[in-house]
């Protein structure tokens, strides 16, 4: 199984380091790694092994796009996405990977509802958020899923019928929505989450949290488009 990652490197050039140390780099084929230009992002990516691609753009969405674009021409089976500020454990990505060794199963959520969170590092704030939205795409998608968590998997394939296009973190849920649409066969996992130590803090801070949660609540009530984007070419990308 040809296995990727793509990491939104949105904190500082420590965080990526701990993250691409941790990382078990032997179930991966490729590593790209998303981040601002003059992070000291690159040297630290090629430190590791891992491929730097800089995106002056800002929001999560947009790094998991440019990251999708350059894996585009040689497409792996499987992509996982993960933070790069070190909040997502990544010694777990065996466990999010595995449910996707046998068929009939497509899209892997790490869930850190089912897992085990250091204190500060799942905000009851951020929980209830989650609760709420996840209910909302049981009751009007028929599919029960517990957060809205960055750890994800999910094949190739099955991620071009989802037409993602959001720049921010609507992208979490819109990739979840998009799944319970299209009837993507979809598991959850347990996963840790860890205590930001710089960086993108913007899930606990209140106003932050607000303009998230109702980012996300009109991506789950937003009508399906009529077309699937699929993935943008590099042109769009500089033109988006």
């Amino acid at each position: 199984m040809r296995t990727a990652a793509i990491i939104p490197a949105l904190g500082g050039e420590p965080e990526l380091s701990r993250v691409l140390a941790s990382l078990p780099h032997g179930h991966l084929r490729e590593i790209v790694v998303v981040g601002r230009p003059g992070a000291g992002i690159p040297d630290t990516a090629r430190r590791y092994g891992a491929t730097a691609i800089e995106e002056a753009r800002p929001g999560y969405g947009r790094a998991c796009l440019t990251g999708m674009v350059h894996l585009a021409p040689e497409p792996p089976d499987v992509v996982v996405f993960f933070r790069g500020d070190g909040t997502d454990d990544a010694e777990e990505l065996p466990a999010v990977l595995s449910p996707l060794l046998a068929p009939g199963v497509d899209f892997v959520m790490g869930s850190r509802s089912r897992g085990n969170p250091d204190p500060g590092a799942y905000p009851g704030l951020v929980r209830l958020g989650h609760w709420i939205a996840t209910r909302l795409i049981l009751l009007l998608y028929g599919y029960r899923f517990t957060d809205l968590g960055p750890f994800r998997a999910i094949r190739w394939q099955a991620l071009l019928q989802l037409g993602l296009s959001d720049p921010d973190y609507g992208w979490l849920a819109e990739m979840q929505v998009s799944a319970a649409r299209a009837r993507i066969p979809s598991v959850e996992v347990p996963v840790s989450s860890r205590r930001p130590t710089a960086g993108d803090a913007r899930d606990a801070i209140v106003p932050g949290f607000f303009a998230a949660g109702l980012k996300v609540l009109l991506t789950i009530l937003r009508p399906r488009s009529t077309a699937s984007r699929g993935i943008p070419t590099r042109s769009e990308e500089r033109n988006g």
